[in-house]
């Protein structure tokens, strides 16, 4: 009732029907108010998918962008517009892959927050993977080995395994 109560608040309307086939309906024939996102907000968010499609090699603005146009076309069409014309993100000097082993260990690692084995330039370490940084030289992984803290541009780790040893991000908190 918490999560249907937080919908209604969005000005989303929804109802319930009791007994047999009973359950909760939203309108066939509601769609989202243009109002739903301000103006501001579709150009941030165009923005971000902007940046995001940038730097992987992954298409995930389309279908997204495609959503928002039933909301604005126009206005998001015009961000869209501007944006791949006027905004350059070229920080990466080689393409970022989400779907690459190592992203995927790293992203795992991160959420799972279980330390990783890299090896990078022929070295092996074992670290506490903490961030990506962004950089005018591409994609870096953060992470610590305890003592210190390391950056490894993703492109030169060569191998990349997620362990069973568990952290406590908190512990890590000097390093952020």
């Amino acid at each position: 009732m918490r999560d249907l109560d937080f919908i209604s608040s969005l000005g989303v309307p929804v109802y319930t029907r009791p007994g047999y086939g009973g359950g909760v309906y939203l309108d066939e024939n509601y769609k989202f108010d243009q109002s739903f996102f301000t103006p501001q907000e579709v150009g941030d968010l165009v923005l971000a998918l902007h940046i995001a499609d940038c730097l992987s090699l992954c298409n995930h603005k389309n279908p997204i962008l495609k959503k928002l146009e039933l909301l604005l076309p126009e206005l998001t069409l015009a961000k869209e517009h501007d944006f791949y014309e006027y905004v350059k993100v070229d920080p990466l000097l080689q393409d970022f892959d989400l779907n690459d082993p190592v992203i995927q260990n790293i992203n795992r690692a991160l959420d799972d927050e279980v330390w990783l084995k890299i090896t990078y330039e022929n070295h092996f370490f074992e670290i506490v993977p903490l961030y990506y940084a962004i950089g005018a030289n591409g994609i870096s992984l953060c992470g610590s080995d305890g003592q210190k803290k390391l950056l490894f541009p993703i492109q030169q780790i060569t191998s990349c395994t997620t362990t069973t040893l568990e952290f406590d991000r908190e512990q890590f908190q000097k390093y952020l």
